[in-house]
């Protein structure tokens, strides 16, 4: 009797526990039917979406911004991306920026930021490549922000987080910067505050009575239990709020009868879609930035040496890392490099080799293919293989950075091609797995340019010879009316 009355304690603690919160739980159809719903979408290898841009969107979006990376990194780049549509991931809010979960999405892009830049440290550069995946999976969540949020529509056209360093982590009713926005995060309101008016432009009073702006994102209802943490007479469902697919104006399961959507996604799907391409851009520039923080010139070299196509501009226009030419011309020659270990046993290496030149402030590159070439351990790149001498336009307030970084070719990509850093097995339907080892990726070599001059520097498997001029006068291309453009 005494066991019974305890337990019913226990189970009246729990559902006033329950009924107090303000949480909601919506469901569709019973907890067991969700069960097997999700048994069934586990043994299929997918759990239901959460609903975002869809996969050709996120993989066109992220091409688009970062055309100007290598194809097999930026292949990586897409893979992880849109594995968080996939599995577990697919039903998990704070991928994708659902359901007023602020404080667990911007945790998740830190987290996943200091993981990568770690990564990027010297003694473990070659793990970098492997870290172009969790790029993707970092950048999912900040495209889906603009379509499932209502940033857009209280007349936002900026970035949600334009810094350098670490995202912001959101907190419950924090504002955001200058923007008059508060995030709309927290089942009550901070007290004396009011609802002043409801989705999808939503605002509120605080207790001196100012007017501000909630940002909220909206609530996810696929037929599963949604535990979401908007306030209930603020909040609006992702099919009324989202902005994923550009179709015009419909009719959705959860509006009023006959009532059209309050969104016309023709035109909002557009701008919505080129904040996610900028966002994507903008966190290239913040990758560069962050992995200076955290290695020095070694974290940048890696990823312009590695990551970067050679013959692209790896500065996109509007982040602060647009290609800039500067009045101050430089010159690099590489006098040799010598393979100490090419990865392949003692034999000879297929060795591929990047040559890079870049400016202090990370908006002007030059950037060099060699190989492959079959290089022995302990010998140098014959010379008529060495890359010709680039040149540099830049500020002028610091000289550049020299790097060289290099990978053992292990037989090629999944197609069999050579020449292409090739990271994981790569999945190609019909043909299904194929297997690819990964290419061993060389410790490389940066030099922090001083001052012009002839300098050998080495790594554990390289040694460099750099030679460096600052040209003037007559020789300096920089000088020229073209050169200064």
């Amino acid at each position: 009797m005494k066991r019974t009355l305890t337990t019913l304690a226990r189970s009246i603690g729990v559902a006033r526990a329950l009924a107090a919160s303000r949480r909601r739980r919506r469901l569709a159809g019973t907890l067991a039917s969700a069960l097997v719903l999700a048994a069934l979408a586990a043994a299929a290898g997918q759990a239901p979406p959460a609903g975002a841009f869809g996969v050709a969107q996120h993989e066109a979006i992220t091409r688009e911004a970062l055309s100007f990376l290598s194809e097999g990194v930026l292949n990586e780049i897409v893979r992880g991306n849109l594995s968080q549509d996939h599995g577990h991931d697919g039903i998990k809010e704070t991928h994708h920026f659902d359901s007023c979960f602020f404080n667990g999405s911007t945790k998740y892009i830190r987290n996943g930021y200091t993981d990568l830049v770690n990564s990027l440290e010297a003694e473990s550069r070659p793990k970098a490549l492997a870290r172009a995946y969790h790029l993707g999976r970092v950048l999912h969540p900040m495209q889906d922000f603009y379509a499932h949020s209502n940033w857009y529509e209280h007349g936002r056209r900026d970035l949600l987080d334009p810094g350098l360093g670490p995202w912001e982590v959101l907190s419950n009713w924090q504002p955001i910067r200058d923007t008059g926005l508060v995030v709309g995060q927290g089942e009550t309101l901070p007290d004396g505050w009011r609802k002043e008016s409801g989705p999808p432009k939503t605002a509120v009073r605080d207790r001196h009575n100012a007017l501000l702006r909630v940002l909220i994102t909206g609530y996810t209802a696929h037929g599963w239990a949604v535990q979401d943490a908007c306030h209930d007479d603020l909040d609006f469902s992702h099919e009324k709020l989202n902005k994923d697919e550009p179709r015009a104006p419909g009719r959705c399961s959860d509006c009023p009868p006959g009532k059209p959507l309050p969104v016309g996604r023709d035109e909002s799907f557009a701008e919505v879609r080129s904040l996610a391409v900028r966002q994507t851009q903008h966190e290239w520039c913040r990758l560069l930035h962050l992995s200076r923080a955290r290695s020095g010139e070694a974290g940048p070299s890696a990823l312009l040496g590695l990551w970067a196509r050679p013959g692209a501009l790896p500065h996109p226009t509007g982040t602060a890392c647009a290609a800039r030419r500067g009045p101050v011309g430089w010159k690099l020659r590489v006098a040799e490099i010598r393979v100490k270990d090419p990865q392949d046993d003692g034999a000879a290496g297929q060795m591929n080799f990047r040559v890079a030149l870049y400016g202090r402030d990370l908006r002007s590159s030059s950037i060099v293919k060699i190989g492959p070439v079959a290089v022995e351990p302990n010998q140098a790149v014959p010379e008529d293989r060495l890359p010709a001498p680039l040149t540099l336009c830049t500020s002028g307030k610091l000289p550049p950075v020299a790097t060289v970084q290099a990978w053992d070719d292990d037989g090629g990509d999944a197609t069999g091609q050579t020449g292409v850093l090739a990271l994981y097995p790569v999945v190609s339907p019909p043909l299904g797995t194929l297997y690819n080892d990964a290419d061993d990726v060389l410790d490389g070599v940066t030099l922090e340019i001083r001052q012009p001059g002839h300098v050998s520097s080495d790594s554990r498997d390289l040694t460099v010879t750099f030679v460096t001029e600052r040209l003037r006068g007559p020789l300096d291309p920089c000088q020229t009316r073209a050169g200064r453009r």
